[in-house]
């Protein structure tokens, strides 16, 4: 392959971070699965010229700013995203891990979106609601997304689909036991999943997910994009918080 094809796959990957997210040079070079993080590297260092590859998103493995030097000023690269509103302290990302962009993401923006319906929750009383409706959609797609920055609420969604699904035993966020596996009163099973103190996609795998991604039981999962690879059909919740402390809550049936 020669440098300039290889290049063009980086560029490609690096337009498709979103403002305000990083990824890291190992993350692009594992979702091409050609070359290194260090080529990944050299390729972004001959970008610099082109404002439409946003190389200034991409960072090394632990969120510092190893390519800072590379940028037309040392602080380039630091005041480009801040910009974007994200914080730099001693030319390393902060809240680094809540900002990462995983490039298996691509897949799903490149999706089929099958049907989408939006609903807002004023308050946690309306999840009732809510719940019935993932619910019945979870028919189609067991497998069930839910993204949403910390504190947005995907703990007590979750909770309420749980309830309304008949869960037998309390129900709690996974953040150490990565899976919890619950019992409802029908006598099926149902995963709860939390995916983010996961950093590579092999982490996942070692602990079985293909296992419970193929029971064909309903799963539902917090911070998923690590294992969007191995996923084509979904359910994708998405949670945004407004000011007034309401929710909206997205509802879409991805095909990729």
């Amino acid at each position: 392959m020669s440098n300039n094809s290889y290049f063009d796959k980086v560029y490609e990957v690096t337009k498709s971070i979103p403002s305000g997210r990083v990824t890291s040079y190992g993350a692009i070079a594992n979702f091409l699965a050609l070359g290194s993080a260090r080529m990944v590297g050299w390729a972004l260092n001959h970008s610099h010229n082109d404002s439409d590859i946003p190389a200034h998103r991409v960072v090394n493995r632990i969120g510092e700013l190893s390519g800072r030097l590379q940028f037309a000023t040392p602080t380039l690269m630091q005041e480009r995203l801040e910009h974007e509103g994200i914080k730099i302290m001693a030319d390393k990302v902060v809240d680094f891990k809540n900002l990462f962009w995983e490039p298996s993401f691509i897949n799903t923006l490149n999706s089929i979106i099958i049907n989408e319906n939006t609903m807002t929750a004023n308050s946690i009383l309306d999840l009732d609601g809510i719940a019935d409706k993932i619910i019945k959609d979870a028919v189609d797609y067991p497998i069930i997304f839910f993204n949403g920055e910390l504190g947005a609420g995907k703990t007590t969604l979750i909770k309420a689909i749980c309830k309304k699904l008949g869960v037998i035993e309390h129900t709690t966020s996974p953040t150490f036991s990565i899976v919890n596996e619950y019992l409802t009163d029908s006598d099926t099973t149902i995963y709860h999943m939390d995916l983010y103190r996961l950093d590579k996609l092999d982490e996942a795998l070692n602990i079985g997910i293909e296992e419970y991604l193929d029971s064909g039981n309903i799963c539902l999962i917090e911070w998923p994009d690590i294992i969007a690879p191995l996923v084509d059909e979904h359910l994708l919740i998405t949670i945004e918080r407004n000011g007034d402390g309401s929710r909206v809550i997205g509802i879409m049936g991805i095909k990729v």
